[in-house]
């Protein structure tokens, strides 16, 4: 599907999948509204969806990555 990058399938629950959708760079916007088309195309039965802004370790990893990273000091 255009604009993923990714997906993990998680394990199932009954008579219902799972599975978690990574956007690709870019496209985390429109995402949702993708992946809700792509099922309605295919006739598939929503019956949640539910988007994260981020995982802690993703996070976490944007957040003290600039600090690691020497800067060339200035002349």
């Amino acid at each position: 599907m255009a604009g993923v990058a990714r997906t993990e399938a998680l394990p199932a629950v009954g008579a219902y999948a799972e599975a978690r959708v990574y956007p690709a760079a870019g496209r985390s916007g429109t995402l949702t509204r993708d992946v809700a088309q792509f099922a309605g195309a295919q006739r598939w039965e929503l019956e949640e969806m539910h988007t994260e802004e981020g995982r802690l370790d993703e996070v976490f990893r944007a957040i003290t990555l600039p600090d690691t990273v020497k800067h060339p000091a200035a002349a």
